[in-house]
């Protein structure tokens, strides 16, 4: 079985979506939703064991028309990928962000998980901020309004991050040159001493969403 055939299946048994195949399109499918946008997905294959890249997703593209939704499962992506998709107007998830894009009632292209709608919503927010980009799972870069270097940052809903999740949560994202790990979780009041012990040793800084934004103007270098 495909990793097509095992979305397609779960779609068809969880859901009253018309699932079918695309010509030419061996990980590619169309789903119809009653009353609303209808939308093409590609699955990408688990079984490759690099991340997946921008070669693969412009084949993608050259085999589904119209792509709204890249399914990843048990791969990562590279960061040029995400920019590709954003800059382009489709998704890269995972199958449950593919099933809450279903569930959705706009274009499934449009979709955007609660937690990455929050954090984008405070950081736009800042005067400091021109534009955010979406560069890997949890991984943005932030465009200053002037002409100051771009910042990398990595969202996590850790309540209180240890010294190993700071050093795992960078590895996961080798491609990205980190600037800063912020945490989202309402309930975070401050990092632990050990946590912004780790990000000085990796000269990033850790923060929890609030202080990030209090901090953010200084953080954008020239």
């Amino acid at each position: 079985m495909t990793i097509r055939d095992w979305v397609a299946n779960q779609l068809r048994n969880d859901y009253t979506y018309a699932v079918s195949t695309i010509e030419g399109s061996d990980l590619g499918l169309r789903i119809e939703r009653s009353g609303r946008p209808s939308g093409h997905i590609y699955c990408v294959d688990p079984n490759i064991g690099s991340d997946f890249d921008l070669p693969e997703l412009l084949k993608a593209q050259q085999e589904v028309e119209d792509l709204d939704f890249v399914v990843l499962t048990k791969r990562r992506a590279k960061p040029d990928t995400y920019r590709r998709a954003e800059g382009v107007g489709f998704v890269i998830g995972s199958f449950g962000d593919l099933r809450r894009a279903l569930e959705s009632e706009g274009e499934i292209a449009a979709y955007r998980s609660p937690d990455h709608t929050y954090v984008r919503r405070r950081l736009i927010l800042h005067s400091s901020i021109r534009r955010i980009e979406r560069i890997g799972e949890n991984a943005f870069t932030l465009f200053p309004t002037d002409e100051k270097s771009p910042l990398h940052i990595i969202i996590t809903n850790q309540y209180e991050l240890t010294a190993d999740e700071v050093y795992t949560l960078v590895e996961n994202y080798e491609d990205i040159e980190v600037d800063a790990v912020v945490s989202k979780n309402p309930y975070a009041n401050a990092m632990s001493p050990q946590a912004i012990e780790a990000g000085r040793f990796l000269k990033i800084h850790i923060y929890t969403l609030n202080e990030f934004l209090e901090n953010l103007s200084s953080l954008f270098r020239e």
